[in-house]
């Protein structure tokens, strides 16, 4: 839910058709939001929701109140507005980020039939936006979750190849999937890359975890090294 904030401040160009006071309060809520104080934000939020019942921007509110719930790990709450949102796309620029939050509301859930179902029309739909490699990653851990390491490791390996941020959690995925298929030379190339590429908690939970794999291997002479 990167954007919101800008969407939104677009959005309230329409401005003079609102009371002072409407606009004002759902500017704070935003602000409060934007500076992650969720907590303060959801009751602002639900408290605009029911002090301005028919509000232009009520789809607005309640799409931050979502973003909110979800970053307090409410994913039930979130889930039932985000729902209600996907429904009525009720506006364009947003529906790639309702419809991937969505898609996490239900993985986070475990219901990991809707979070596939939504992930995969998230990949049909916005097959080049810049988070579809986020989509991938979490496609791949349903895989795992479902035993199918496989199919978990293509998904990894596709997210890796379509990410435009910091990658290492994908190369910590695929090295973890490889070790876990005992492909032992894709594994110490993957670990090669990630001692080159990686990054902060995600780089040490991958030497660690190559570390432990080579150790119940009896492999010492690579530790050593």
């Amino acid at each position: 839910m990167r954007n919101k904030i800008l969407t939104l401040w677009f959005i309230m160009c329409y401005a003079l058709l609102l009371s002072a006071g409407e606009i004002d309060d759902l500017k704070f809520a935003a602000g409060l939001f934007a500076d992650g104080n969720d907590k303060l934000a959801e009751s602002e939020l639900i408290n605009f929701l029911e002090n301005y019942p028919n509000s232009k921007f009520e789809n607005d509110a309640k799409y931050l109140l979502s973003g909110s719930f979800l970053r307090q790990k409410k994913y039930a709450e979130a889930n039932m507005l985000l729902q209600d949102l996907y429904r009525q796309n009720y506006n364009p620029a947003l529906q790639s980020d309702i419809l991937l939050s969505l898609a996490q509301s239900y993985f986070y859930m475990e219901d990991y039939s809707n979070a596939t179902k939504y992930f995969l029309q998230f990949k049909k739909e916005f097959l080049y936006h810049d988070q579809i490699s986020e989509a991938l990653y979490f496609l791949g851990k349903i895989e795992e979750q479902k035993g199918d390491n496989e199919a978990a490791l293509e998904y990894y390996i596709d997210a890796y190849e379509v990410a435009n941020t910091d990658k290492t959690k994908l190369l910590a995925a695929q090295l973890r999937i490889n070790i876990l298929l005992n492909n032992h030379k894709q594994a110490d190339q993957l670990f090669e890359k990630i001692l080159r590429e990686g990054k902060g908690e995600r780089r040490d939970y991958a030497i660690i975890l190559w570390l432990e794999a080579k150790i119940a291997d009896n492999d010492y002479d690579q530790v050593l090294e």
